[in-house]
């Protein structure tokens, strides 16, 4: 028969439960994982910024780029990753700028560099103050 340190019984038989539990206290995205849109609310409540990747698009006149090809971070108020956004609100490129966006789609329209603002979604944000975003440049060459 082996004998087994007590410690190692224990640790063992608690591991799972200990881990379960960490997951539970750190929220509903702890992680890169995409946050469900019914923890939106949850998550928004200690939210502090949006990171978005990339930081640079550039594209060729012409050219369509999906938004859904950003990924958009939530960090929270302690600078932990909360999760990743599958949704994410956007402020329209104002006409006569390099370049355009129409439903969730980037286009180039002419050379030339302008700024693509990325929101938290107004779905999930009730609080009073403004809902973070994230800024993307955009670079819309020949």
């Amino acid at each position: 028969m082996r004998l087994v340190p007590i410690a190692f019984v224990v640790a063992s038989a608690f591991a799972p439960r200990l881990a379960a539990q960490a997951r539970q206290a750190a929220g509903p995205a702890a992680s890169n994982a995409v946050i469900a849109e019914s923890d939106l609310l949850k998550v928004a409540q200690t939210v502090k910024s949006l990171r978005v990747e990339p930081t640079s698009l550039t594209i060729k006149v012409g050219q369509r780029v999906n938004l859904d090809t950003l990924t958009v971070t939530v960090i929270d108020s302690a600078g932990r990753v909360r999760g990743r956004l599958a949704a994410f609100d956007f402020v329209n490129i104002k006409p006569g700028e390099p370049a355009s966006v129409v439903p969730r789609t980037l286009t180039g329209v002419h050379p030339g560099t302008t700024e693509l603002v990325i929101r938290y979604p107004r779905l999930g944000w009730k609080r009073p103050d403004p809902r973070p975003e994230a800024k993307v440049k955009v670079v819309v060459r020949q």
